[in-house]
């Protein structure tokens, strides 16, 4: 379960907000329904997300992140697959299917993502993996910035505490003498 909570904590709130970031192909569906159900999904993920970090539920770590990657592996995996059954299927789909590319990793469609975009126009197999290790570098520092960001929130809170000390978990209660 914690591998779950890690992936929302990490490549989920990075995923949300990329959606919320660059929500184009959301709004060139003709599907209104789905493009209001992305939007209000991809803020849900980041706001659990930002809560999983913030409460302390997730710590930036090598397990946890490894936890994470295994997540973020299977449903890279599930969503290529899925990519490629649909372009295959397209012919017996009612519809313009040409929005549907999840993580937009499809080997079929153009991602919009900036630098992700150039790469993919060189060769998709350039573009894949790169697209896998910058994904987890980036996932894994946003991750820290959060959980650093809401550990200074603590600092603040706790006068004359340093940020070794809170994130060891040893933090007086406010107002105790330090």
């Amino acid at each position: 379960m914690l591998a779950i909570y890690a992936f929302m904590a990490s490549f989920g709130l990075l995923g949300g907000l990329v959606i919320m970031g660059f929500p184009v192909p959301m709004f060139a569906t003709s599907f209104v329904i789905i493009a209001i159900q992305t939007m209000v999904h991809h803020v849900g993920i980041v706001l659990v997300g930002v809560y999983l970090i913030v409460r302390g539920k997730i710590k930036p770590s090598k397990n946890t992140f490894l936890g994470a990657f295994i997540v973020f592996s299977i449903a890279v995996s599930v969503a290529l697959m899925l990519n490629t059954a649909v372009y295959f299927a397209w012919d017996y789909m009612p519809g313009n299917m040409s929005w549907f590319n999840l993580f937009y990793i499809s080997p079929f469609e153009t991602t919009i993502m900036p630098i992700f975009d150039l790469m993919q126009q060189v060769s998709w197999f350039l573009f894949f993996p790169a697209y896998i290790i910058l994904t987890s570098l980036f996932a894994f520092l946003m991750t820290s910035a959060v959980h650093a960001l809401s550990k200074i929130k603590d600092i603040k809170k706790n006068p004359g505490q340093t940020l070794d000390n809170i994130t060891k978990g040893d933090v007086p209660p406010q107002g105790a003498e330090v």
